[in-house]
């Protein structure tokens, strides 16, 4: 019998064969995942409660920065697309990173899942520039250009689920 251990970082294979006192231990490094005991065939797979908090997270980060574009000349003159731009592209990682929750947490083709994760990292980039340019600024514009790296993070996490192989026909 075979049984798989995640446990900070590494995934521990103990192969007991049957009553004798020989164990054959494996330490493998994982990333990301829950602690876990299982099959050591069995994929660990993000969460559908930690998707949803990646995107809570990210959401609160994009709305911030939209409502201190709207609100600031400071802060809408340093991002590279303006007071409205600034808006209108925040809105659209959000529903991208949205839909890159949707497809992780539900099975679906292979393609979709590509052009999904493809669209999420695209939407990672275009966060990570807003970030650059809100750091070039300077001044009072860096704690947004905080803000979005974490959001560039968080949306690459969900980026890096929606990537992952499904578990199989239960969820």
């Amino acid at each position: 019998m075979c049984r798989c251990i995640e446990l900070g970082g590494w995934q521990i294979a103990d192969a007991e064969l049957h009553g004798r006192e020989k164990c054959d231990t494996v330490l493998l490094p994982v990333i990301g995942g829950d602690v876990s005991v299982g099959p050591a065939t069995k994929v660990s797979r993000t969460s559908g409660f930690a998707l949803v908090l990646l995107f809570v997270v990210a959401l609160i980060q994009l709305v911030g920065v939209a409502i201190a574009s709207a609100g600031s000349d400071e802060v809408a003159d340093a991002s590279p697309f303006g007071r409205p731009g600034t808006a209108v592209a925040c809105a659209v990682i959000a529903v991208v990173a949205l839909i890159g929750v949707t497809v992780a947490w539900r099975p679906g083709t292979r393609g979709a899942r590509v052009i999904t994760a493809i669209s999420v990292f695209v939407a990672v980039g275009i966060v990570a520039l807003m970030a650059l340019y809100f750091m070039l600024a300077g001044g009072p514009t860096f704690i947004f250009a905080i803000l979005l790296i974490l959001a560039a993070i968080m949306i690459g996490m969900i980026g890096r689920a929606v990537l992952q192989p499904p578990s199989g026909p239960e969820r």
